[in-house]
């Protein structure tokens, strides 16, 4: 097994942004089933890495929880940043419009800068002590993101605007599809990111 930051993470970032031009075209052509479709199995990338992150280290320690929560972190501002990204590319270089669309793309790229740079912070050399504070800090954050992934999924699901975006019948359908899927898979990989804390420092 490798401790290579990138090793476990390879398969992502091709996924995702391979992903881009391919929910372009769906969009574009007003494909619904085939856009969330894209969205879905770049999703499912994600938590793949989010799975290898954690088995990437070959035994407990705080060095490896670190390593851990430098993976994850980047893992999550990579999904946030391809949906805030799909969302561009699905109004703003198609037909489709949304009036809402570049405000959700900046609500996305936000939580996605700062987890690059809570990826730069658990990366940067520092006392065992700065080091436990960031981990106990990040794996309080996983929890808190898991349960935003969760009331954003159940938003989803309960009200009229976002639950006809989900089957297509509002212009925000293809940023539900990017919402819908990156969150699931953010929750999942919170879910991961606090797990793995937990089992290599106990």
């Amino acid at each position: 097994m490798t401790h290579n930051l990138v090793q476990p993470l390879k398969l992502a970032p091709f996924v995702l942004v391979a992903s881009l031009p391919l929910l372009w075209g769906a969009a574009q052509l007003g494909n619904h089933p085939l856009h969330v479709a894209i969205a879905a199995a770049a999703s499912v990338a994600a938590l793949i890495a989010g799975v290898l992150a954690g088995r990437a280290e070959p035994s407990p320690g705080l060095e490896a929880a670190r390593r851990t929560a430098a993976r994850h972190a980047l893992l999550v501002g990579m999904v946030y940043l391809w949906g805030s990204a799909g969302i561009l590319v699905s109004y703003y270089l198609t037909d489709l419009a949304w009036y809402h669309a570049y405000q959700y793309a900046a609500y996305l790229a936000v939580p996605g800068a700062i987890s690059l740079s809570v990826m730069r912070r658990h990366l940067r050399a520092a006392p065992d002590d700065a080091i436990r504070r960031d981990l106990d800090r990040g794996r309080r954050m996983a929890w808190v993101q898991l349960a935003a992934m969760l009331l954003i999924l159940a938003y989803m699901l309960l009200t009229d605007e976002a639950s006809k975006g989900l089957i297509g019948h509002e212009p925000n359908w293809a940023a539900v599809d990017l919402f819908f899927c990156g969150a699931i898979a953010l929750g999942l990989i919170s879910l991961l990111a606090a797990s793995d804390d937990r089992r290599l420092r106990g």
